[in-house]
């Protein structure tokens, strides 16, 4: 790995944020590294360096991509620096910018979601989801093919999808927003990204928690985004997007319990698994939406 990517010395220097899969660094005033836990991901972290450009090429406000590089054991991207705060700190900061900028989302969602992979840019929105379904051991043959016929039916579609779709990965700028994280970029169904919101905001583990809040936002705040969000980007023309949301957001459900569930509560990863075996075993409807 060193021989392919030089390496950077960060040596007395503090990540300014931290995620799950990453931390990032400011180089300069222009640029930073984001640098990943796990230096076997690198054949994802070329892709997403591809996507960030791919993006740009169609017009979608992101941050430039310009290399790989490493610092020690660990692999990175060095990417434009966007000087602006996420949606989340934004709408923290005041209540009152909820309902307008869950609007602009929507609008910037319905933009993304405009586009059409017809040159296969990017990998199916479904990969690690089909992944999951076969790794299953709690339903029945017969429950993962209902899963793989939904899931059949979502890569019918090849519209452009963020795959991490919430907030904090939205920022704000005087000149409008951008989105950054692009690691789960990929084409299929925008049903994705919309489930992503209800998922961080009403199912999530916070959610299952009771501690109702998602990196600083109130109940309410939350609510007035998802309204604001939900009646700006649902219309006549994308109604099958609404009606494939119920199963989607079970099956990001189900795929976040597989990859991450170890992290949580055992009660948490038992009601997703509950849910599961409800509507693909038993055949019963998918949990009600804030809808």
């Amino acid at each position: 790995m060193s021989e392919k990517y030089r390496n950077i010395d960060l040596t007395g220097m503090k990540p300014f944020t931290s995620g799950n899969t990453a931390q990032c660094y400011r180089l300069d005033n222009d640029k930073i590294l984001k640098l990943y836990f796990d230096k076997s991901k690198t054949v994802f972290l070329e892709k997403e360096k591809q996507n960030a450009l791919s993006l740009l090429k169609n017009y979608i406000p992101a941050p430039i991509s310009y290399e790989l590089v490493t610092s020690g054991d660990k692999v990175g991207i060095i990417y434009e620096m966007i000087d602006g705060k996420s949606v989340s700190e934004t709408i923290a900061a005041d209540g009152s910018q909820a309902a307008p900028l869950g609007r602009k989302v929507a609008a910037l969602a319905r933009e993304i979601h405009s586009h059409v992979d017809t040159d296969g840019l990017f990998r199916e929105s479904t990969f690690f989801v089909r992944r999951s379904i076969g790794d299953l051991t709690y339903v029945s043959d017969k429950a993962k093919q209902r899963m793989l016929d939904v899931t059949d039916r979502l890569e019918e579609y090849r519209n452009f999808v963020h795959g991490d779709f919430h907030p904090n990965n939205i920022l704000v700028r005087d000149d409008g927003l951008y989105v950054i994280d692009l690691f789960g970029f990929s084409h299929g169904c925008p049903a994705f990204d919309v489930a992503t919101i209800l998922f961080s905001f009403y199912w999530s583990p916070e959610a299952f928690e009771k501690t109702n809040t998602f990196n600083g936002l109130s109940p309410k705040q939350m609510d007035d985004y998802w309204n604001a969000f939900r009646d700006e980007y649902f219309g006549p023309d994308n109604k099958d997007i609404l009606e494939l949301l119920p199963a989607v957001l079970l099956l990001k459900r189900m795929n976040f319990e597989q990859f991450s569930g170890p992290r949580f509560s055992e009660e948490y990863c038992q009601s997703i698994r509950e849910d599961v075996i409800k509507v693909f075993e038993e055949g019963q409807p998918c949990p009600a939406l804030p809808i």
